[in-house]
């Protein structure tokens, strides 16, 4: 008898939880790439294998830009103007 109370009083929980799971996004797939940015710069980009990505960065001139890659493997191009590196 008191499991059959235990039971009923447990229902409305699992009706509550399965309505707000509901509402949780499962995944990002409408996003190409996914971009962790932590004080206005971009900490990380999780890409799938082959998938290109590329970031236009306007800066004046003498002003000193730092990239920092870490990947177990990867091609990074950085351009500026006639220069390639």
């Amino acid at each position: 008898m008191e499991d059959r109370r235990l039971h009923k009083s447990q229902i409305p929980m699992l009706v509550l939880l399965t309505l707000l799971m509901m509402n949780l996004p499962l995944s990002n797939a409408d996003e190409a790439t996914n971009e962790f940015i932590i004080d206005e710069r971009i900490q990380m980009i999780d890409l799938s294998p082959s998938e290109p990505y590329e970031q236009i960065v306007q800066v004046n001139e003498g002003t000193i830009v730092s990239v920092n890659v870490g990947c177990s493997s990867c091609e990074v191009e950085l351009i500026d103007d006639d220069t390639t590196l």
